[in-house]
Protein backbone atom coordinates (compact mmCIF):
# COMPACT_ATOMS: atom_id res chain seq x y z
CA UNK A 1 0.00 0.00 0.00
CA UNK A 2 1.42 3.25 -1.20
CA UNK A 3 0.71 6.49 0.88
CA UNK A 4 0.36 9.77 -0.95
CA UNK A 5 2.08 12.43 0.52
CA UNK A 6 -0.28 15.67 0.64
CA UNK A 7 0.50 19.34 -0.25
CA UNK A 8 -0.02 19.85 3.69
CA UNK A 9 2.80 17.72 4.72
CA UNK A 10 5.30 19.14 1.89
CA UNK A 11 4.63 22.56 3.18
CA UNK A 12 5.10 21.42 6.88
CA UNK A 13 8.41 19.57 5.89
CA UNK A 14 9.77 22.27 3.94
CA UNK A 15 8.99 24.96 6.49
CA UNK A 16 10.81 22.84 9.25
CA UNK A 17 13.47 22.39 7.02
CA UNK A 18 13.52 26.23 6.26
CA UNK A 19 13.50 26.87 9.37
CA UNK A 20 16.14 24.85 11.07
CA UNK A 21 19.04 25.92 8.24
CA UNK A 22 20.74 28.75 9.41
CA UNK A 23 21.30 31.70 6.19
CA UNK A 24 25.09 33.14 7.24
CA UNK A 25 27.14 35.71 5.56
CA UNK A 26 30.63 35.33 5.32
CA UNK A 27 32.76 37.18 7.40
CA UNK A 28 35.23 39.30 6.05
CA UNK A 29 38.25 41.09 7.99
CA UNK A 30 41.15 43.43 7.54
CA UNK A 31 44.06 41.30 7.50
CA UNK A 32 47.45 42.97 8.36
CA UNK A 33 50.39 41.96 10.14
CA UNK A 34 53.09 44.72 9.09
CA UNK A 35 55.03 47.87 10.52
CA UNK A 36 52.28 50.11 8.58
CA UNK A 37 49.52 48.47 9.33
CA UNK A 38 48.12 51.78 10.60
CA UNK A 39 47.73 53.15 7.67
CA UNK A 40 44.12 53.14 5.66
CA UNK A 41 43.84 49.00 5.00
CA UNK A 42 41.99 49.88 1.93
CA UNK A 43 45.31 51.63 0.35
CA UNK A 44 47.72 49.89 1.90
CA UNK A 45 49.21 47.18 -0.21
CA UNK A 46 50.28 44.84 2.48
CA UNK A 47 47.00 44.94 4.24
CA UNK A 48 44.12 42.20 2.74
CA UNK A 49 40.78 40.87 3.00
CA UNK A 50 39.85 37.70 4.52
CA UNK A 51 37.27 35.96 5.44
CA UNK A 52 37.09 34.52 8.98
CA UNK A 53 36.37 30.96 10.18
CA UNK A 54 32.41 30.49 11.54
CA UNK A 55 32.32 32.23 14.80
CA UNK A 56 34.97 34.56 14.47
CA UNK A 57 34.90 38.78 14.72
CA UNK A 58 36.89 41.77 13.57
CA UNK A 59 39.44 43.00 15.97
CA UNK A 60 42.17 45.60 15.60
CA UNK A 61 44.94 46.37 18.25
CA UNK A 62 46.84 48.62 19.12
CA UNK A 63 50.39 48.70 21.13
CA UNK A 64 52.31 50.92 22.53
CA UNK A 65 55.88 50.75 24.56
CA UNK A 66 58.50 52.48 25.79
CA UNK A 67 61.93 51.28 26.15
CA UNK A 68 64.43 52.81 28.46
CA UNK A 69 67.44 50.65 27.66
CA UNK A 70 67.18 51.99 24.00
CA UNK A 71 64.82 55.20 24.50
CA UNK A 72 62.55 54.41 21.91
CA UNK A 73 59.35 54.50 21.69
CA UNK A 74 57.59 50.82 19.85
CA UNK A 75 53.84 51.55 18.21
CA UNK A 76 52.28 48.76 16.44
CA UNK A 77 48.88 47.59 15.00
CA UNK A 78 47.40 44.86 14.01
CA UNK A 79 44.27 43.93 12.24
CA UNK A 80 43.05 40.15 11.95
CA UNK A 81 40.14 37.62 12.96
CA UNK A 82 39.52 36.42 16.30
CA UNK A 83 37.84 33.61 18.04
CA UNK A 84 37.38 35.52 21.34
CA UNK A 85 37.59 39.79 21.16
CA UNK A 86 36.93 42.17 24.23
CA UNK A 87 36.91 45.35 23.57
CA UNK A 88 39.94 47.07 26.26
CA UNK A 89 41.75 50.15 26.66
CA UNK A 90 45.04 49.62 29.15
CA UNK A 91 45.83 53.15 28.16
CA UNK A 92 43.18 54.71 30.59
CA UNK A 93 45.33 53.41 33.27
CA UNK A 94 48.73 52.46 31.99
CA UNK A 95 51.41 53.15 34.26
CA UNK A 96 54.69 54.39 33.89
CA UNK A 97 55.89 50.86 34.95
CA UNK A 98 53.14 49.10 32.42
CA UNK A 99 53.95 51.31 29.95
CA UNK A 100 57.98 50.87 29.90
CA UNK A 101 58.01 47.11 31.05
CA UNK A 102 55.29 45.37 28.91
CA UNK A 103 53.45 48.09 27.23
CA UNK A 104 49.74 49.01 26.95
CA UNK A 105 47.00 47.83 24.58
CA UNK A 106 43.78 48.89 23.05
CA UNK A 107 41.87 46.32 21.70
CA UNK A 108 38.85 46.92 19.01
CA UNK A 109 36.61 44.56 18.28
CA UNK A 110 33.29 44.81 15.86
CA UNK A 111 30.92 42.59 14.18
CA UNK A 112 28.63 45.28 12.21
CA UNK A 113 29.21 45.29 9.05
CA UNK A 114 31.58 43.66 6.38
CA UNK A 115 34.94 44.34 6.84
CA UNK A 116 33.87 44.68 10.42
CA UNK A 117 31.38 42.17 11.32
CA UNK A 118 30.91 38.47 12.56
CA UNK A 119 29.14 35.74 10.97
CA UNK A 120 25.27 35.83 11.99
CA UNK A 121 22.02 35.35 10.86
CA UNK A 122 21.41 37.86 8.45
CA UNK A 123 17.94 39.94 9.13
CA UNK A 124 16.76 39.98 5.70
CA UNK A 125 16.75 36.10 5.73
CA UNK A 126 15.51 35.52 8.49
CA UNK A 127 12.39 37.78 8.00
CA UNK A 128 12.09 35.56 4.68
CA UNK A 129 12.20 32.64 6.76
CA UNK A 130 9.49 33.45 9.19
CA UNK A 131 7.05 34.86 6.64
CA UNK A 132 7.07 31.51 5.23
CA UNK A 133 6.63 29.84 8.47
CA UNK A 134 3.58 31.84 8.66
CA UNK A 135 2.61 30.66 5.36
CA UNK A 136 2.87 27.44 6.07
CA UNK A 137 1.26 27.51 9.16
CA UNK A 138 -1.95 29.02 7.33
CA UNK A 139 -1.65 26.67 4.89
CA UNK A 140 -1.75 23.67 7.01
CA UNK A 141 -4.57 25.09 9.58
CA UNK A 142 -6.42 26.87 7.11
CA UNK A 143 -9.49 25.30 5.75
Amino acid sequence: MVEIISSRQITLWFVAFITFIGITESLKCWHCVADNCEEDPQNNYKASQKTCLEGQICQKVYFEMYSTEDDVKYKSLVRSCAEDCSSSNDFYNCSNDLYTTRGCIKRSCCDDEDLCNNSHKNFTAFTIQLIIVVCGILMFFGN
